[in-house]
């Protein structure tokens, strides 16, 4: 019943932002809803400037700083480390919350304008390029807690995504999908059959690309993990220790899990980066954004070899099409996840 619930939550939490794009479509046609759209994301940056003044005024307050760090140690993480860090996520919010505010100015939009393709009048285009802001944001924050788990918060962490269980990342790839579909207006300004052209899905793989796609994938890894294991390899092995803790309860099920980890999130993010994202905030950008979100690594070459792999994912997208670009993610993390268990030793 937990699991159901959390994969509900997860898919309406996603599709709520969907919603929140269908209607900055129709606030494109009513002034009254364009207001509305506006002032909602006005909120959302202002409310990011208190709380960032919060986190980054931490160490000034006498006390603070210590009950923060206890409170942090009773969650299972490791509060001494964690709290010198917190002013650098009070600077980041704030940043989050000013750019925010920039981006409702329409000469900034214009400037945008001329390093991705949007429209800088278009409201559905203001609130994409705030969605990508606040993604942006949110993911580096993750940074700030991950490398200080101890044991038993990994351990945490592992029997957080075993009770989340297989259908989590089924959930999760199915909230990206309807996220994309409404992000690209399903319904509102297309039908199906408009949105799938959109999303670049169609019936045809290219089979050149999903071999010389994954081969090239698969070759970046191992280039970044050898590079990686000479110039720092405790931080190499510090997020093995993190990758390990996040993806063995999936592994247990054996080849359903590394069917799972390989299909749902090509299928997934795929249909939301390349299919929704990259014609609207071009091929690098987009690429960033793939690797910005995949922070749960922390800040370290990993973020490289993922933004290799999104180049890769995204030419794929841009020369052939969407679906091309799903095969090539999910045979790419298929294999992966399959030396994960039969063979962790030749594992990247």
């Amino acid at each position: 019943m937990n699991e159901l619930l959390s994969a509900s939550i997860l898919v309406v939490g996603l599709a709520a932002l969907g919603l929140f794009l269908s209607l900055s479509y129709l606030a494109e046609r009513e002034r009254a809803l364009k207001v509305l759209v506006l002032l909602a994301l006005l909120a959302a940056d202002l409310l990011a400037l208190p709380v960032g003044l919060v986190y980054l005024l931490l160490p000034v307050v006498p006390g603070l700083d210590a009950l923060t760090a206890e409170s942090l140690t009773a969650s299972g993480l490791d509060g001494g480390a964690i709290v010198p860090r917190l002013p650098w996520f009070g600077g980041l919010s704030l940043a989050v919350g000013a750019l925010g505010l920039l981006i409702l100015t329409p000469f900034t939009r214009r400037v945008i304008a001329r390093l991705l393709p949007i429209d800088p009048e278009r409201v559905v285009h203001v609130t994409a390029l705030h969605y990508a802001l606040f993604l942006t944001g949110l993911s580096l924050t993750l940074p700030v807690f991950m490398p200080a788990l101890d044991e038993e918060g990994l351990r945490d962490l592992a029997d957080a995504a075993s009770r989340g269980g297989l259908g989590l990342l089924w959930a999760q790839a199915l909230g990206f999908v309807v996220l994309g579909a409404l992000g690209v207006g399903l319904v509102v300004t297309r039908d199906h059959r408009a949105v799938a052209e959109r999303l670049g899905l169609t019936r045809r793989i290219d089979v050149r690309w999903w071999l010389g796609g994954t081969i090239a994938a698969l070759a970046s890894s191992l280039v970044v993990d050898a590079l990686w294991g000479v110039v720092a390899s405790d931080s190499l092995q510090e997020v093995r220790r993190l990758s390990e803790a996040l993806f063995q309860p999936y592994l247990e099920a054996g080849l359903l899990g590394a069917l799972t980890i390989g299909l749902s999130a090509g299928i997934g993010e795929e249909i939301l980066f390349r299919g929704a994202a990259q014609p609207r905030l071009g091929l690098v950008f987009t690429s960033l954004l793939f690797a910005v979100v995949h922070t749960q690594y922390t800040i370290s070459p990993a973020l490289v070899q993922v933004f290799v792999v999104g180049l890769i994912l995204g030419l794929a997208r841009r020369r052939v099409n969407t679906t091309t670009a799903i095969g090539v993610h999910a045979t790419y993390n298929l294999i992966l996840a399959l030396l994960m268990v039969y063979a962790p030793d030749l594992a990247p």
